[in-house]
């Protein structure tokens, strides 16, 4: 174990400047687009997105975890991986493209057919990519993808920004997301010492597809909820207001990726190496949790407390309407945080399957309440979109207790303690603005409200929450091993 911590310590940096990377450029990159593209222009293309990343799902992870979590892995396994994947994504492609009049209907726009044909160019790229990614993060590689996604994001970014000033409207969002993927792949293969060839085995194939139907069932049915409730909002209210939800989403997800990205990658790979043994794991899997959630929960927190500063300074007055999403999204990841590192913990144990029937159990909430109450509103639809989340998770958590025999104290170690310090800390920040400095303007009320929450969070976890604090230090000088 203690050979391992520098490795990953090392990989963790590199993930963490990536998910900074991309976090800041995918910031900057969303603060302009929307003073360019107007919200109804956001909605079209976030239900062609919507799609679009449903389809990539069997291209990015289709064989993934297999391929990370495999022991014995060959490049033969790798290059019918590759293969599989290309050949798959130019079906989908395809299948875009014949199915564009459809979609334009389903929209009720008829933009929505064209953004959809020519986002779906992702696709094939994405196929390409897919096995070389899972080599390395497979070989904890991580410094490779962290400059492939950097580049290709920043690219990407500066093309869709030029687009929007100059009118384009839509289709600066298009070329953002094909711009994304197709220079990502191509950086990846350009940096990679690993190429897999042209070769298939089905023996080969059917190893990884045991695997991997499992993990894609579940992971398309995690990514499938948002996505179906974000279509299912923009045929049922238009476009408009699903501009205004997709940028609430895009806004809270940013941050949540800044936050939980860089170590949700790390942790298949890291898990994986201890799967033989449980005390190590579990206790990797909690340091994990009591991290995670120290260091996101309280930014969270203050975050929906500030929201309709952040929007006034942030976004403009044309995205008010975004403002009660935003706040309550940014709540509910207290639970995608302490929960995030279930699947992978599971993954490596050999159960990729295991959160299927809750995410079944969610999607049906999500059918079920949109074809009922969530139909009437968008604040009706953000309601089922909290229930379902609030449902499943006892549920989630009593199955991975059966399974694993990892108690309910154990999977969401500290949390309650740490939920309470951050609220706490954002209702002092929401106070600040309310009462002592309301009449300024919305920038200096902004770094009023967070400076008070942040240093009441930090001065609380101090004294009165030394489990994240001892487990901050320990990683702290975990860090400065790898470094020397």
């Amino acid at each position: 174990m203690a050979s391992s911590s520098p490795k990953a310590a090392r990989s963790l940096i590199w993930t963490g400047l990536e998910s900074i990377g991309l976090s800041g450029v995918s910031f900057v990159t969303l603060v302009v687009l929307a003073r360019y593209v107007s919200p109804a222009d956001f909605g079209v293309a976030s239900m062609a997105l919507a799609v679009i990343q449903l389809l990539g799902i069997p291209l990015e992870m289709g064989f993934h975890d297999a391929l990370v979590q495999k022991k014995d892995a060959d490049k033969l396994h790798f290059s019918t991986a590759f293969v599989a994947t290309t050949s798959l994504g130019v079906l989908l492609c395809a299948l875009c493209w014949l199915c564009a009049d459809l979609f334009s209907q389903m929209v009720h726009d008829p933009m929505g057919g064209e953004v959809l044909k020519w986002m779906s160019l992702s696709l094939p790229a994405t196929g390409i990519g897919s096995a070389v990614v899972a080599w390395q993060r497979r070989e904890f590689q991580f410094r490779s993808l962290a400059v492939r996604s950097l580049v290709a994001r920043l690219l990407a970014a500066a093309i869709a920004i030029a687009m929007a000033m100059l009118g384009t409207g839509v289709w600066s969002l298009v070329a953002q997301q094909v711009l994304m993927v197709g220079l990502s792949t191509a950086t990846l293969w350009a940096l990679s010492d690993f190429r897999p060839s042209i070769a298939f085995s089905r023996t080969h194939f059917m190893e990884l597809a045991r695997f991997g139907a499992k993990a894609t069932a579940s992971l398309l049915l995690v990514f499938s909820i948002q996505r179906v409730f974000m279509l299912l909002v923009g045929t049922r209210f238009g476009p408009e207001q699903a501009g205004h939800l997709n940028l609430a989403f895009r806004a809270v997800d940013m941050l949540r990726d800044l936050m939980g990205q860089a170590v949700s990658q790390l942790a298949l790979p890291l898990f994986s190496r201890h799967q033989d043994n449980r005390p190590v794991l579990f206790e990797k899997f909690g340091a994990a949790v009591t991290l995670t959630c120290g260091l996101a929960m309280p930014v969270f927190a203050v975050f929906a407390a500030c929201a309709p500063e952040v929007v006034a300074v942030v976004f403009g007055p044309k995205w008010v309407p975004a403002i009660p999403y935003i706040v309550v999204l940014a709540l509910l990841t207290f639970q995608s945080f302490a929960r995030m590192f279930a699947s992978p913990l599971m993954s490596s144990l050999g159960y990729p399957q295991y959160s299927i029937p809750s995410q079944i159990m969610q999607m049906s909430i999500i059918a079920a309440g949109m074809l009922t109450i969530g139909g009437t509103s968008t604040d009706a639809a953000m309601g089922v979109w909290v229930f379902r989340a609030m449902a499943v998770t006892p549920i989630d958590m009593w199955r991975m207790k059966r399974t694993i025999g990892l108690g309910f104290g154990a999977q969401i170690p500290n949390a309650a303690r740490t939920l309470l310090i951050a609220l706490l800390a954002a209702a002092a920040a929401k106070a600040v603005g309310l009462w002592v400095v309301p009449g300024l303007p919305a920038l200096p009320r902004l770094v009023a409200m967070a400076a008070t929450g942040g240093l009441l969070y930090i001065a609380m976890s101090v004294t009165l929450n030394r489990p994240f604090t001892g487990r901050l230090f320990d990683m702290a000088r975990t860090f400065r091993v790898a470094r020397a």
